[in-house]
């Protein structure tokens, strides 16, 4: 969520962003729009995410709980 903060919006971008591999960056992205904190628009064949309305005041450290929740989930 970090990286989409900072304006990288595809999967590429957060995935080079974060070091994370595209297949694993796409499993994360996927679980955070179901959950409602991203989401995604698709143009000119590409997803663009970002965050929704009601996460953009979440802390920083609540962001890393749910990402830690989501890593935990993969295991």
């Amino acid at each position: 969520m970090e990286a989409i903060k900072r304006g990288y919006k595809t999967l590429t971008e957060i995935s080079d962003f974060t070091g994370i591999p595209k297949s694993t960056t796409y499993r994360r992205l996927k679980k955070l729009t179901s959950l409602g904190y991203l989401q995604g628009t698709r143009e000119y064949g590409r997803v663009y995410y970002d965050l929704n309305l009601g996460t953009r005041g979440i802390s920083t450290k609540i962001n890393k709980g749910i990402e830690e929740k989501i890593r935990n989930n993969e295991k």
